[in-house]
């Protein structure tokens, strides 16, 4: 038996588990939670004849301005009142400031006696609360015109309702899978003849059948590791969470014949490794994972129009692409609210996209999902299907963009490289969400190692130093961004106004950067939907691109074995903190906690920077014995096998009578 290194792989092994387990707790520790608010039930009306214009005007339903102070005053009130809800009867110009002014004990109007809310599309309600007393009159000051509708008071408060999201998440098994796979090392070093004592109880037939009670084995051993998770997190642990560990106990088995033996090849393992995953989450993530990051917003906006209307979407469909975005919502109750909020959107959608043009969406690089969307109609797909098969084929397509970024760095070519970066890395900012920036900073982590120990020089690393500068600041400084029109600005706006005004837009980008980006809630007031789910599987893309890239080099790229094992875990070290640093400096900046905002740190945005230092430590040395095609196989099966899983229980919660 050949010597094992143990320094080396149990340096490789302790980096591999304090990244899994920093990750695993901190997303266990701040468990991201969703605030409702809704109106209480014993409001009572303002009556229009009590409202008192003042340099505005009422034309009908609308409230016209005609000076520069408009705002109305209702008068008459009588009793306590703690809480308003002004009823819009169309939705106000997204981004002005909705303000209510309530009087101080002798009457008077203060200018810091306000609440105030900011005007969202597709939204007509808005709801106030202020301190319980006998107001006489309130002020309500929108600076648009607009139609009003309705004015309720009450004396309740508003109704809070949190919700912990999701019930179950996929990373939660890191720690598991690093577990396990380390165990069964342990175990097959120390008893190495356990392998041919099992295979001879299944004679000549025994490999397909020594595989599967492997499979089964693992997964029972991670079901019964994962249970004190769910159950420390609440979590209903029920039969298909079950299927769904024995599921992943063959992904476990895939892994684990991956482990390290001792040859040449440590190349094809870690391209297996990084593919294997990363087709896994993507398979998987249009389905079981809250990512309206990934342009799912302007899917359904598509798939609303491709269908012909409102009319041929249905409840089943509405609640059932809620439950996709949201599956961690049991309750029918909410995820009715959850529909409601969908078909908002839907409607918004439709004026932006009547004419199914590729510039009709609101970035770009939404291109290859729109592809897949009208893919899926052309092959006859239903709307939740095709709705999920256009998000995978964006994933996978942006995933080739990084992964021929990937390869041109490692060739020298790295304004190619910036080139082919650029398109993923601003899609990811177009949703305003801070996973964006961890993928960017991912594949530039990912991008430098590639090219270290090639060059040397201080102005070669400053050079170095200042791409990954530019291309952080690109995340940052997308057109719709900047322009700060949200979801509403279309690629045919963002290109008319840069080129009618280069010059202005140089002048915005920087100061969104030295300005807007260190403001606090600058995120959440971007678009409706970061304010309620921020998770982008940029991980995924990474892990896929990079084992791609390892897969298509040959084989016999020599290992880079100058300098020593302490300083290439130093360096690793310093990556993942880099890293790491820069996604709490994003939660702490980006993330305001409160009102409706997601206040949990995300786990997953540490996981990019373990891959990258994984390969600059180029792995133990391991020898492949099978093609690696069977190894793609056996990887595929299992994230094929879990998202049909996932679909089917889907189907299966929304098929009762209601629907």
């Amino acid at each position: 038996m050949e010597r094992v290194n143990w320094r080396r792989q149990g340096t490789l092994l302790g980096i591999v588990l304090a990244l899994a387990l920093s990750a695993w707790l901190i997303n266990w520790a701040r468990t991201p939670e969703l605030t409702l608010q809704s109106f209480p039930e014993d409001g009572r009306a303002v009556p229009s004849r009590s409202w008192q214009l003042h340099d505005c005007q009422l034309k009908g339903d609308a409230v016209i301005r005609t000076g520069e102070e408009p705002y109305i005053k209702f008068g008459g009130l009588s009793g306590s009142m703690q809480s308003l809800l002004v009823r819009f009867g169309a939705e106000p110009p997204p981004g002005i400031e909705i303000v209510l002014y309530y009087p101080d004990d002798s009457g008077h109007i203060l200018p810091e006696r306000y609440e105030k809310s900011r005007a969202s599309a597709c939204k007509t309600e808005y709801m106030f609360s202020f301190p319980l007393k006998e107001y006489g009159f309130l002020r309500l000051e929108v600076p648009a015109d607009y139609v009003l509708s309705e004015v309720l008071v009450s004396e309740s408060p508003l109704k809070n309702q949190s919700h912990i999201m999701p019930s179950f998440r996929i990373q939660d098994l890191v720690i598991f899978f690093v577990l396990l796979l380390a165990a069964a090392q342990a175990l097959l070093y120390f008893w190495p003849k356990l392998l041919p004592r099992l295979a001879a109880l299944w004679g000549t037939r025994g490999p397909f059948c020594l595989g599967a009670v492997k499979a089964l084995g693992t997964g029972t051993a991670l079901a019964l590791l994962a249970w004190p998770v769910c159950h420390l997190r609440g979590i209903p642990y029920l039969w298909n969470h079950v299927c769904f560990f024995l599921l992943a106990g063959a992904v476990c088995c895939g892994l684990w014949l991956l482990r390290g033996q001792a040859a040449q090849r440590p190349q094809r393992v870690f391209a297996l490794l990084c593919l294997g995953l990363g087709l896994i989450f993507i398979t998987a993530a249009p389905l079981i994972a809250n990512i309206p990051g990934d342009g799912g917003i302007h899917y359904r906006h598509a798939l609303f129009t491709s269908y012909g209307g409102r009319a041929y979407i249905t409840r089943t469909d509405a609640y059932m692409i809620g439950l996709i975005d949201f599956p961690g919502y049991a309750n029918l109750e909410m995820n009715r609210e959850f529909g409601e909020l969908v078909e908002a959107h839907y409607t918004s959608g439709a004026r932006q996209i009547a004419e199914e043009s590729l510039l009709s969406f609101p970035f770009p690089a939404y291109l290859p999902g729109a592809l897949g969307l009208w893919l899926g109609r052309f092959l006859g797909m239903g709307f939740a299907w095709n709705y999920a098969f256009g998000r995978f084929v964006n994933l996978l397509a942006y995933t080739l963009i990084v992964c021929s970024a990937i390869k041109l760095a490692g060739r020298g070519k790295i304004l190619l490289c910036v080139a082919g970066l650029v398109p993923s890395a601003v899609f990811q900012a177009a949703t305003f969400s801070p996973g964006g920036i961890m993928m960017a900073a991912a594949m530039l982590s990912a991008v430098a190692l590639f090219r270290l120990g090639e060059r040397r020089g201080r102005a070669v690393w400053a050079a170095r130093a200042g791409l990954m500068l530019l291309m952080v600041l690109a995340v940052f400084t997308a057109p719709s961004a900047v322009l700060e029109s949200g979801l509403g600005l279309t690629a045919e706006d963002q290109l008319a106004y840069i080129m009618s005004s280069p010059l202005s837009f140089i002048k915005t980008m920087v100061k969104f950067a030295l300005r807007d980006l260190v403001r606090p809630g600058f995120l959440m007031e971007l678009g409706n939907f970061s304010a309620y789910a921020i998770n982008v599987p940029g991980s995924a893309l990474v892990l896929a691109a990079l084992g791609i890239t390892a897969l298509t080099e040959p084989e016999d790229e020599p290992l880079l074995d100058t300098g020593s094992l302490a300083g290439k875990a130093g360096v690793a070290v310093c990556l993942c903190a880099a890293v790491g640093g820069l996604a709490v400096w994003t939660y702490l900046r980006l993330s305001p906690v409160g009102e409706g905002a997601v206040s949990g740190f995300q786990g997953r945005w540490l996981l990019p920077a373990l891959f990258p230092a994984l390969y600059l430590l180029r792995l133990p040395k391991i020898k492949s014995t099978l093609h690696r095609g069977r190894y793609l196989y056996a990887m595929l099966c299992p994230a094929v096998l879990l998202s049909c899983m996932k679909m089917w229980l889907i189907l299966r919660c929304y098929s009762g009578p209601e629907f």
